[in-house]
């Protein structure tokens, strides 16, 4: 067994952290650049991570989160967010940085620049949030990969009242909308959800080979 199997396998939706244990910060560090490197549609990264460090802000997003636990236990709390803003001028401003870190012209990214607009712009704006928020699970799996490797343990979260979280975190300033949350840290001994097994279906089964 692989070493990566291994962690996923170790690897659970933690639902009770141990408080007195803090993620180092190179760790954290390494987590946050997994979640920056994950692969998104045109590498737009229509979202954005939120690292929430304030106890009390905390505790208040527990509040709003049915008192679970794991926001205020938890070592990191991470809230993925989609943007609101994508737009001509959000794409333009990506192709000026490709061409900046690159060192080309904009211009010869010009049919890229416009396969974008074509196909951002012929979406609703329901239908383009839809997409945006997306494109932020494809970072949440990365993360917990990563948290994984680590040793570090992760819950990732979707229920809390969204409205109230953008609001504490003033999110429709920003162009943003919360999605998710991921809380990381160690699991505590007291966790019962530890020990059972993990079930999933035989590989022959979930992989169909056509």
């Amino acid at each position: 067994m692989t070493q990566i199997i291994q962690a996923l396998e170790h690897r659970y939706a933690t639902k009770k952290f141990d408080n007195t244990k803090e993620i180092p910060n190179e760790d954290l560090d390494t987590i946050l650049r997994a979640g920056n490197l994950a692969p998104t549609a045109y590498g737009l990264q229509p979202f954005r991570i939120i690292k929430v460090e304030d106890k009390d802000l905390r505790q208040k997003i527990k509040e709003v989160s049915y008192n679970q636990a794991q926001v205020t236990d938890a070592s990191a709390l991470l809230i993925l967010a989609y943007r609101t803003d994508i737009d001509e001028a959000y794409v333009d401003a990506y192709i000026k940085n490709i061409a900046d870190i690159r060192n080309i012209e904009p211009r010869s990214l010009e049919g890229f620049r416009s396969s974008m607009n074509e196909d951002l712009t012929k979406r609703t704006d329901e239908a383009r949030d839809i997409w945006s928020a997306k494109q932020s699970y494809i970072a949440l799996g990365t993360m917990i990969v990563a948290a994984s490797e680590l040793g570090v343990d992760s819950g990732p979260m979707e229920g809390f009242d969204h409205n109230a979280v953008d609001g504490l975190l003033g999110l429709n300033q920003l162009n943003l909308k919360s999605v998710t949350y991921l809380t990381l840290g160690y699991r505590s001994i007291e966790d019962p959800a530890q020990s059972f097994a993990k079930v999933r279906l035989p590989i022959d089964e979930f992989v169909i080979t056509i």
